[in-house]
């Protein structure tokens, strides 16, 4: 096997392979939200702010080269392992999302996780989700020869109008209280589930308003302009990578993209606000020399 290191067709297989990992991640993404995981091969950042386009470009076959093309063979692996995690563990938070688990504790993971870790959570996930779907696989169809059977048994009709007044009583007591949400063990869900639209109907909820499909715009729209603004300053912007991401999702942002979305440009707007205030306050007292000494 060790002449297969550094190969160019081994390179070129790892980088088609990432590309496609990177490509499912970013479907699972447009579901949940980019999740904040730690990266695997690099501590430092999140898995969600690696850019791979730079590092599939920096890690690529060179002629002639074949210490560096080792080297680049190695990365690549090591880059494998990261994305495969950074998918397990996002499948893994999308998993969660019908059970209401919280995710405060995993989406602001900042420690380093194992791979035997990720994987064992994620098949705990998996099992836990086919479990919750296996005992529908008994339930016996509904029969109406049987529902007429019962009825027709005389305890239980003589027994059907102390029921009706019963539900009737219980659910008149149950209208005269007002609903309190319990704010101790509220669950904490993704961002993707967070949906909260005042006027749609049972047959609009699928189906964008022309509104949020304006509001989404606009708000790509700004978001691309302080960007370009930002690099003009020679300043970074958090919310580029997002804009990166959400280049390839075809159809309008879930409603944890938007939320996303804004908390990022609002770190934008800050930071070039705190700029702004730093050049004023280095201009401003140049300005008052040069009118004094214009006074002069």
């Amino acid at each position: 096997m060790s002449e297969l290191l550094g190969s160019q067709d081994c390179i070129k297989s790892l980088q088609k392979d990432l590309a496609d990992i990177q490509a499912a991640i970013v479907d699972v993404f447009s579901r949940t939200g980019p999740v904040s995981f730690t990266s695997w091969k690099f501590p430092d950042k999140l898995s969600c702010n690696v850019d791979m386009l730079a590092l599939l470009e920096e890690y690529d076959y060179v002629d002639g080269e074949d210490a560096f093309n080792q080297h680049s063979h190695i990365v690549l692996l090591e880059l494998v392992i990261d994305r495969l995690l950074l998918l397990l563990q996002s499948v893994s938070v999308y998993n969660e999302v019908p059970r209401g688990r919280q995710r405060g504790e995993q989406t602001q993971q900042t420690t380093y996780l194992s791979v035997g870790l990720v994987v064992k959570n994620y098949c705990g996930n998996l099992l836990l989700s086919a479990n919750k779907k296996e005992p529908f696989k008994d339930t016996k169809p509904f029969d109406s020869n049987n529902t007429n059977m019962v009825l027709s048994n005389p305890a239980i009709t003589s027994s059907k109008t102390e029921l009706s007044s019963f539900c009737a009583s219980a659910l008149s007591s149950a209208s005269s209280f007002d609903f309190v949400p319990q704010t101790n063990n509220t669950p904490c869900y993704p961002k993707a589930e967070q949906h909260h639209v005042s006027c749609q109907t049972t047959s609009s909820s699928l189906i964008p308003c022309s509104a949020c499909h304006q509001v989404q715009s606009l708000l790509r729209n700004t978001g691309d302009a302080l960007i370009d603004l930002l690099q003009s300053e020679g300043l970074p912007s958090s919310l580029q990578p997002l804009a990166a991401a959400m280049e390839d999702i075809v159809g309008d942002m879930t409603s944890g993209d938007v939320a996303q979305w804004a908390e990022e440009q609002l770190r934008d707007t800050s930071r070039l606000t705190k700029h702004l205030k730093d050049v004023q306050g280095t201009v401003q007292p140049l300005e008052e020399r040069i009118a004094v000494a214009e006074m002069e």
